[in-house]
């Protein structure tokens, strides 16, 4: 233990010396906190729920504060002696003729006695210690600000947003309730007790009161006409020889002319009076990125819903189209609705203005949709080749443009006009304690709407949670035995009892599915066009087992120097998964005009060049390309068919002349063997989904894994073609076993409902631990924890049939914000993904196929239980621990100056 000597105190007025050990070390920690606090404390909360999300954040910072701890044993130890010895000196020399040794005496009497010093003496040394004190308080001046701040912090929190304050202020609007009926029960009782006291007292004296002689006499003329005068209501007044004559006016003549005269008043109102506004954006339609065209002469169109509404005035379709800046401003756009030109702009006028509002009227709206089409004619020199080339040729179409209905709402009186005049939302209502019947004919409807309504909110709620939500139309989905009591009266079918709802009622389940499956069938609802739609029913159609899928254009599709034309192929349509397939081609093209060149075909599919070759310039194409073992297929897959014609002298400076190619619909794609099960990936399994299936719930699902049954109906639609749709029935996961003959199982659910002997069937089990390998090839190891909840998707198989599961580690809530994160992904070549805490979905693949060792599992997973129960309890007592963490702070302060002053 080392001394430094620096004053003699009253503790030891008997000994000459004071021992001050060094620096110790846990003031060398306490000073790296506390200067960690300083530098990180405006961000305090966030910091640390951040470093307690994470055991491995955890970890490394511990890491980094022990070396900062071993690096300031070194550094900051020995400069603290220093400072402490030139302390000493400077005590030394103030104190000059009393001086001792390093382990002398200083003078006692001085010490105790500061009037014996001179006052210069005493004056430098206030100065100096006040400088020592002020420049020590502007260090702890940050972990003052923190503190403060999050004192400031909570109580604003407390005061004005917490539960606590309304309910106080509720209290204290109850107690000025009380009071004021208190007063006015007071004040009522002071009056009437002076009424009854006072009131009945008549000490004024009145007037005689003037009778109809009086009048006639004072007025000169007879009883007769004052007795009319007092009697009739509304009259003309006629003077005859001096004497009043009444005309009595009919009053049902004032109240009829008072009625029309409102009833004008209604009808000269201004219909935008009473109207809505509805926008239907690119944005809502699927287009989640701006639309860059490119190209010399193109053709972009755009279908947007066209409810039933009576349209007013300021309806309008609102396009913001921007050219590009190399582009010359007599390169013209056409902008078509429904087939019909409708406006012509330059760019150079849409290089001023952008924004585009062309009218709509009442019969755009007959055909059920509105086409907006903009064709373009673009050039920027005299060569277009040139322009082609350098990539000057483009413009770009923001995807909030769209259109704007300005409408009186139009009442429905049959099925297909309520579904027709949708425009705010829609609510699919199931009863409160649902059969397993109604969750699936619910989850049907709803993934039915939410398909073919994308631009409208549609959500899957119980009865009970109406209120919940704003007023909109709802489908009620129910058997009979279901229905409330307002809706007992009607029959199996689908019913409009009210203009805001639809009921789709049977007395069993197989009707209740079959009247469901009609919602997908807007053919068939239009046919049956009636407010109660009882008839009976078309079974309904099982998916159509095809060899071969058809597709083409209506039309030739035109450019300069490449023509592009663009389809996307669902293998899902055919008879069966396939492994690969076969795209066979008819069309015909325009032959190049130079010798010896000839037209390039280059196909791509996904993005990869599957095929190239010269084509013959005979202008016709018959030719069937395999798709490479490398290229994978998926759900929905992008064909992109390129006609690449050679540079001709002087062609590319005639502006106007295009080519023409054309796919005819005889072009088809069949399957090549079955895709195997081990092969399914999140990519590729909607191949299976217009098949039968099957989703396996807990017994007794709460509102949450309902509406996560709804949303993963939804995912399996959207991976299906317009429409098709898929109707997987929902059964409860105790019964599993009896559902393998499907063609395809969903398990969802919690991980832990899951049955043992299932888990067998899925790459990720319960209880063990992998390393997985996510897109960048990076390895990830990940241990199945109940306690922090984690959704992991996977794909499996039991017997070779195919399974999928989505499950929670702990808290099923998050299953369904997970599945349309799921809807919103588009390329997920894997077989598993988790949702973690930060709520973003990454894909992975098992780079061990071995599981960890039990024992390690056994004791890490411990080690990370302990530590995320302790993260819990510092984001519950956030504000206890940080206040705690000053307290002893300022206590080891303390704590060291007392020390250092003995």
């Amino acid at each position: 233990m080392h001394y430094v000597p620096i004053s003699a105190t009253r503790r030891s007025r008997y000994q000459s010396r004071l021992a001050v050990r060094l620096l110790p070390r846990r003031y060398i920690v306490s000073f790296i906190f506390a200067n960690l606090i300083m530098q990180f404390g405006p961000v305090a909360p966030q910091a640390a729920r951040q470093f307690m999300a994470s055991a491995f954040h955890g970890a490394a910072l511990l890491i980094i504060a022990f070396f900062l701890y071993r690096l300031a044993s070194w550094l900051i130890a020995p400069l603290y002696t220093r400072l402490k010895q030139i302390t000493i000196a400077f005590y030394r020399v103030l104190l000059a003729g009393e001086q001792t040794a390093a382990v002398g005496d200083f003078a006692t009497n001085v010490i105790d006695t500061p009037r014996l010093r001179k006052p210069f003496l005493r004056l430098v040394e206030f100065l100096f210690s006040l400088s020592i004190w002020v420049t020590f308080i502007s260090l702890i001046q940050p972990l003052a600000t923190v503190l403060m701040w999050l004192i400031g912090f909570k109580l604003i929190d407390a005061e004005l947003f917490d539960l606590a304050a309304v309910e106080s202020t509720v209290e204290m609007m109850k107690l000025s309730v009380w009071w004021a009926g208190i007063v006015f029960l007071i004040l009522f009782g002071w009056a009437q007790w002076n009424y009854w006291r006072y009131g009945r007292l008549e000490r004024r004296k009145h007037r005689p009161a003037v009778t109809p002689v009086d009048l006639a006499v004072h007025y000169q003329t007879s009883l007769a006409a004052v007795h009319q005068a007092q009697t009739v209501k509304a009259a003309i007044v006629e003077v005859e020889d001096g004497q009043p004559r009444f005309s009595q006016i009919a009053l049902k003549v004032g109240r009829r002319a008072g009625a029309i005269a409102v009833l004008a008043l209604m009808l000269a109102l201004p219909d935008q009076a009473l109207a809505k506004t509805a926008a239907i954006t690119l944005q809502q339609i699927g287009y989640e990125q701006d639309i860059t065209v490119t190209g010399a002469k193109t053709a972009v169109t755009f279908s947007f819903p066209a409810p039933r509404l009576n349209l007013l005035p300021g309806s309008m379709a609102s396009l913001t189209v921007e050219p590009g800046p190399f582009l010359n401003d007599q390169s013209n756009f056409t902008i078509y609705i429904n087939d019909r030109a409708a406006a012509f702009y330059s760019a150079g006028q849409l290089r001023k203005k952008p924004a585009i509002q062309l009218p709509l009227t009442q019969d755009m709206l007959q055909s059920g949709s509105l086409r907006v089409a903009i064709a373009a004619n673009l050039f920027a020199t005299n060569d277009l080749c040139a322009d082609y080339e350098r990539g000057h040729l483009f413009y770009i179409i923001r995807n909030q443009s769209g259109v704007i209905y300005n409408y009186n709402p139009v009442i429905p009186k049959t099925v297909p006009e309520f579904f027709a005049g949708l425009t705010s939302g829609l609510l699919v209502v199931i009863p409160d304690q649902p059969t397993l019947a109604e969750i699936t004919a619910g989850s049907w409807a709803y993934a039915q709407l939410q398909k073919q309504y994308p631009y409208l909110p549609v959500k899957l709620i119980l009865a009970g949670e109406r209120g919940n939500y704003p007023e909109v139309p709802r489908v009620w989905v129910a058997l009979h035995n279901n229905l409330p009591a307002n809706l007992t009266g009607y029959t199996q079918g689908i019913h409009l009892p009210f203009a805001d709802l639809v009921l789709i009622t049977a007395q069993d389940e197989g009707n209740l599915y079959n009247l469901s499956r009609q919602l997908g069938r807007t053919d068939w609802l239009q046919a049956a066009n009636s407010a109660n739609i009882s008839v009976s029913l078309p079974a309904a159609a099982a998916a159509k087992e095809r060899d071969k899928v058809f597709f083409g254009n209506n039309g030739p599709q035109e450019g300069i120097l490449s023509i592009p034309v663009d389809f996307t192929l669902y293998p899902a349509l055919l008879a069966e998964a396939p492994r690969s397939i076969t795209i066979h081609l008819e069309g015909r093209y325009s032959p190049a005009n130079i010798s010896g060149k000839q037209v390039r075909l280059d196909v791509y599919f996904n993005r990869a060049l599957i095929h190239s070759e010269a084509l013959d310039g005979s202008g016709k194409i018959n030719k069937e390309i395999s798709l490479p073992p490398s290229v994978p297929l998926k759900s929905k897959n992008a064909l992109s068919i390129q006609f690449v014609y050679p540079e001709e002298a002087g062609y590319c400076q005639v502006k106007g002349t295009i080519r023409s190619a054309q796919i005819f619909q005889s072009s088809y794609f069949a399957g090549n063997a079955r895709l195997p099960v081990d092969k399914l990936t999140w990519d590729n399994i909607g191949m299976l989904f217009n098949k039968k299936g099957a989703i396996l719930i807990s017994d007794n699902p709460s509102p949450d894994a309902i509406r996560a049954v709804g949303e993963l109906v939804l995912y399996l639609n959207r991976q299906l073609p317009p429409g098709e749709y898929a109707y997987p029935l929902v059964a409860f996961l105790k019964d599993w076993q009896q559902w393998l003959k499907q063609d395809y199982l969903a398990v969802l659910g919690l991980a832990e409902a899951i049955p043992e002997e299932l888990w067998q069937a899925f790459p990720l089990q319960r209880g063990k631990g992998y390393t997985l390998l996510n897109n960048e090839g990076q390895a990830v190891t990940y241990r199945y924890h109940p306690v922090v909840n984690t959704i992991v998707g996977q794909i499996g198989n039991w017997q070779g049939c195919p399974l999928l599961s989505i499950t929670a580690s702990s808290d099923a809530s998050a299953l369904a914000g997970a599945i349309r994160k799921l809807n919103e992904q588009q390329n997920l070549a894997s077989n598993i993904f988790l949702v973690g805490g930060a709520s973003q979905l990454l894909p992975f693949k098992i780079a061990d196929a071995q599981p960890a060792d039990e024992s390690d599992a056994a004791w890490t997973g411990f080690l990370r239980t302990f530590w995320e129960r302790i993260a819990r309890l510092g984001q519950k007592y956030e504000q206890a621990v940080f206040w705690a963490a000053g307290i002893l702070l300022v206590l080891m302060l303390i704590k060291h100056y007392l020390t250092s002053r003995r």
